[in-house]
């Protein structure tokens, strides 16, 4: 036969309740913490003063949209274009990405938005655009094909 103690005391009883309460707050927060880091990703730069041999950080970024093509960005990356630059390249997503953690391709510096011709994203998906400019002097500036989740914010294309 089990014999269960039933805690009759008020202060042991709130102490308890203190205890699991605070120990499922920090296993939600600690979870919390982990599923929003995963979701973060690397940061590359790019600027017409640059190296594709650099690693693509602010201090040494790449210099070619090609480089950017190129490269297996990972789900949660973002690739930032100097303002103020100009690259006579289309700029063509190798990788797409998931719904919880979109690539993204932007701006960073000072300046006018960063200016590439064109845009093509062909079975791709969950890209963000932002701050840019794109403009070939003719027709499909921005080509999607067999592509969803694809959003442009704050660009010029013309």
């Amino acid at each position: 036969m089990i014999k269960l103690n039933i805690v009759k005391n008020n202060n042991l009883k709130l102490a308890l309740l203190a205890y699991i309460f605070l120990f499922t707050s920090f296993v939600y927060l600690a979870f919390t913490f982990i599923s929003s880091t995963q979701a973060a990703g690397n940061t590359y730069y790019v600027s017409t003063s640059g190296n594709d041999s650099n690693p693509g950080t602010q201090t040494s970024p790449w210099k070619t949209v090609s480089k950017v093509n190129n490269f297996n960005l990972q789900p949660g990356d973002t690739v930032l274009f100097n303002r103020g630059s100009t690259w006579n390249e289309q700029l063509v997503p190798k990788s797409g990405s998931n719904e919880s953690s979109r690539i993204t391709y932007g701006a960073y510096g000072t300046g006018n938005k960063p200016k590439l011709t064109s845009f093509q994203a062909i079975g791709k998906s969950y890209i963000t655009v932002t701050d840019m400019e794109f403009n070939t002097g003719s027709t499909n500036v921005v080509l999607l094909s067999n592509s969803h989740h694809i959003t442009f914010q704050n660009c010029t294309i013309y």
